[in-house]
């Protein structure tokens, strides 16, 4: 396997990540970070919610470069920052990720009693192995991209070499769009491993000895076409069931080839325990279907079975620490350094589950600026010498800087889009991480699907641009609540075309969506009601009918079953 080194401009990202929901406020994901050249600018560690996360994009956002790099001191400070943080109980994993482009030149100024860099660099590599974080090992990555003035190639790669925990965590790069694409891969990693799924879900308990059933979690008209799945076989055995060879296909769960059956009367119940998807996400009850195997090999789907309404979903997400170290350093050059800030405001947004999914693999591709509501483009590369910006000053961040889409193509409105939707709205000019907006494809529509019942979710907007902020705070507050399979949560839990940065239109992006698209025959519409991801009040929130003889907006209550189409921005 190639080993890739992701230098980003002197910056080291140490993350020690927590993430965990548990009883404890104090449980969660924590973040600190440190920028450096010659010297070192801290932030320390603090639970990382919305407020947080969008202080420390402000904080990435003010960097300046400046001469010389502290890079090993800038870890070893990363370290220390960690060793006196308050941490939860149930702390799981702890990160450090550096990420830099250059030579040390400052350290053994900075830190006294080393007369070599490379000896402190011997004594932060094993100082990395041995500390621990609350009897936790560090995990450490390191990402490097050799800058113009890196000469010696060896020597700046076993400089980033002693600062991975394990020759699987360094990486080095050609380019800023690998470094975008690295922190995004570590960033879904992360959030995989940290936290777990688990699902109860009950058929009828009648089905005869040998029947194949299959369990699709992907929404899907033929469940032979479906990409995830758990299959097996019912066994009687007198009043108890099993479920045997059970075979998992884009998904992978703890409960192995046999799962025992649990009788709920009127029906058989099959937990399967610790659910990861292949391609990141959660589990969205509303997709998930129930088939049987008939003789002639095609599927019966079970019309009755309702996950939405009888399965519980148990989510766990253990507690991790991050401490993100940015080299600022002059060497990286003025474009390069404000897409290293665009890459480290976007591995913030997926910590902090604006990403929605946390699956971010595909949608890491490209170089956007940061914005604490932003969509990175589906364009593979974005070479330097194409992204004209200006510099941002301290009181305005790189987000306000407009620019042309990365991937350098312009769309016409009804284009097919990079996720295979068709696009509907144009604003014209790139800035704030999007130009255009794109509709799923008619494949993902959701029907009778409900808004909420128990949820006040104040702070949503109409306008355009607002849907993927609303779809942010409705999520937390349905997760808050314990509803699962609403509105917000399937455009959310999305994953389509490799693309999984979808949410609910706002009100005012949904009717550019029926006059752009329904009204003139595109998308595939059904002639009924839409759900907005814009609240009117505690028990309504907008709608709008796509019947082309009306187009009205108006409200309905939330527990009312609506129609979805997710959007996405690129």
């Amino acid at each position: 396997m190639k080993k890739t080194v992701v230098f980003l401009s002197r910056a080291v990202i140490m993350l020690s990540l927590m993430f965990v929901v548990s009883a404890c406020a104090s449980s969660g994901m924590y973040m600190g970070i440190i920028g450096f050249s010659d010297n070192i600018n801290p932030k320390k560690i603090s639970l990382l919610d919305n407020r947080t996360a969008g202080q420390n994009q402000r904080f990435i956002s003010t960097f300046r470069m400046e001469p010389n790099t502290g890079l090993y001191y800038a870890v070893d400070s990363a370290i220390n920052m960690l060793r006196r943080a308050k941490l939860p109980k149930d702390l799981g994993n702890v990160y450090i990720v550096t990420f830099t482009d250059g030579l040390d030149n400052q350290s053994i100024r900075l830190k006294k009693g080393f007369n070599s860099r490379d000896a402190y660099r011997d004594y932060l590599q094993n100082r990395i192995r041995d500390v621990k974080i609350k009897r936790k090992t560090i995990e450490a990555f390191s990402i490097g991209l050799p800058g113009d003035d890196v000469r010696d190639h060896i020597a700046f790669e076993e400089g980033v070499r002693a600062l991975a925990s394990s020759p699987n965590n360094f990486f080095v790069v050609d380019d800023m769009a690998q470094v975008n694409e690295q922190f995004a891969k570590i960033a879904g990693d992360l959030l995989n491993v940290n936290s777990s799924q688990s699902i109860e879900l009950k058929i009828p308990a009648g089905y005869d000895d040998g029947l194949t059933i299959r369990f699709t979690f992907d929404r899907v008209l033929d469940a032979s076409r479906s990409t995830q799945y758990i299959q097996g076989t019912i066994r009687r055995y007198g009043s108890n069931q099993r479920l045997e060879n059970v075979s998992y296909h884009g998904l992978t769960s703890d409960s192995g080839a046999t799962v025992k059956g649990k009788f709920i009367r009127p029906s058989m119940a099959f937990n399967f325990e610790d659910i990861v998807f292949t391609s990141g996400g959660s589990i969205a009850p509303a997709n998930i279907q129930q088939w049987e195997r008939l003789r002639d090999g095609s599927w019966q789907p079970n019309s009755e079975f309702k996950p939405e309404e009888g399965s519980e979903i148990t989510i766990i997400k253990k507690s991790a620490v991050v401490v993100f170290v940015l080299d600022c350093t002059t060497s990286l050059g003025r474009v390069r350094f404000e897409q290293m800030q665009a890459a480290a405001d976007r591995f913030i947004r997926i910590l902090n589950g604006d990403d929605l999914t946390g699956n971010i693999n595909n949608a890491a591709r490209g170089s956007t600026p940061p914005a604490p509501v932003q969509q990175n483009t589906s364009s593979n590369i974005t070479p330097p010498a194409t992204v004209q910006q200006s510099t941002p000053s301290a009181s305005i961040p790189p987000a306000t800087v407009q620019q042309n889409t990365p991937s350098g193509r312009t769309y016409n409105i009804g284009d097919t889009g990079p996720a295979g939707g068709l696009v509907f709205y144009d604003k014209g000019v790139f800035s704030e991480g999007w130009r255009y907006l794109e509709a799923a494809p008619v494949g993902n529509e959701m029907t009778r699907v409900e808004w909420g019942r128990r949820v006040d979710v104040p702070g949503t907007n109409t306008g355009i641009g607002s849907g993927r902020q609303n779809t942010r705070l409705i999520v937390d507050q349905l997760n808050r609540a314990g509803e699962t399979g609403r509105a917000a949560q399937l455009c959310a839990a999305l994953n389509s075309n490799g693309f999984a940065d979808w949410f609910l239109p706002s009100r005012e992006e949904l009717n550019l969506m029926f006059k752009n698209l329904s009204e003139k025959g595109l998308g595939g519409f059904n002639r009924t009601s839409y759900w907005s991801s814009s609240q009117h009040n505690r028990n309504e929130a907008h709608v709008q009918d796509f019947n082309p003889s009306s187009g009205r907006q108006h409200t309905n209550n939330k527990f009312d079953a609506r129609s979805v189409r997710a959007i996405r921005q690129f």
